[in-house]
């Protein structure tokens, strides 16, 4: 299979008239990137960072994701009669999705791993435990196969719910720890 050549930009509103063209199965994946441009105001206000994925050949949105700072609360037992709650900084994907008519080609994998390394790097910078996310039910096994997991509200983990997707699931990705080169 020859891969789509693919390019990364942050959100701009020189993007918003291809945007317009961008469909998902999930309504409201595609709401955000269209209707008036939530994501742009989004990103100018500060709420989330937004980034574009240009399929080069055809100069359309081939996909979109965004993300903001986060938490994960994790209620941990210390002993038979003590737990303590900790709460471990994130970064959320807030939103990601492929165009429609280009799944299944190793876009969102692709675009995935960028992610993960972005966040790596910036977790150089700032303190960042892991990622977040609320899965659409279709794609939990995508983020499986990057080590995500399911979120376990019976171990005491707790994510706030960002999303108005009942059916989303959430899920997160703990970070390795640094090395101490990376420090």
């Amino acid at each position: 299979m020859i891969e789509r050549e693919i390019c990364i930009e942050p959100l701009a509103e020189c993007h918003l008239s291809k945007a317009q063209y961008f469909y998902s199965n999930y309504w409201y994946l595609r709401k955000y990137i269209i209707d008036k441009s939530k994501a742009y105001y989004d990103a100018k206000t500060g709420e989330t960072k937004t980034f574009v994925v240009i399929d080069a050949g055809s100069e359309d949105v081939a996909a979109y994701f965004s993300l903001k700072c986060s938490s994960l609360r994790v209620e941990e037992q210390i002993n038979d009669d003590e737990t303590e709650v900790n709460v471990y900084p994130t970064v959320e994907v807030v939103m990601f999705a492929v165009h429609s008519a280009l799944l299944r080609k190793n876009i969102g994998t692709r675009v995935l791993a960028h992610i993960i390394n972005y966040v790596g790097e910036l977790r150089k910078k700032i303190g960042i435990r892991g990622i977040t996310l609320f899965s659409v039910p279709d794609a939990v096994d995508f983020y499986k196969k990057f080590s995500f997991k399911v979120l376990s509200e019976d171990l005491g983990m707790e994510m706030y719910r960002s999303t108005d997707c009942e059916e989303c699931v959430p899920m997160y990705l703990a970070l390795p720890e640094l090395t101490d080169e990376e420090l």
